[in-house]
């Protein structure tokens, strides 16, 4: 089956998209705003940073989840799967 393949092509195509089209909008708040947008601009600049932020952290991790009843378990699919310290520290950030 091509499934697994068209996931990881579909994450990384996002990640891609997100990545660039969050660092122009960084670009833009902070070359191109105006004065009278005031505290509007930092607002918009927080946002645009989680984001990359959120993006980075969700391609490092590969998240995957698996629900049974009322309990959900999130875990990492990627590489930071086989290190006991750092797996935990950056999943719980997702």
């Amino acid at each position: 089956m091509q499934i697994p393949f068209i996931t990881y092509f579909a994450e990384y195509l996002g990640f891609f998209i997100a990545f660039f089209a969050n660092l122009t909008l960084i670009h833009l708040i902070l070359t191109r705003t105006r004065q009278n947008f005031g505290s509007y601009k930092y607002l918009m600049l927080w946002f645009a940073c989680f984001s990359l932020w959120y993006s980075i952290i969700d391609i490092l991790t590969q998240p995957a989840m698996h629900s049974y009843l009322n309990s959900y378990i999130v875990f990492c699919a990627s590489w930071f799967k086989y290190d006991p310290f750092l797996a935990p520290i950056i999943i719980s950030e997702f």
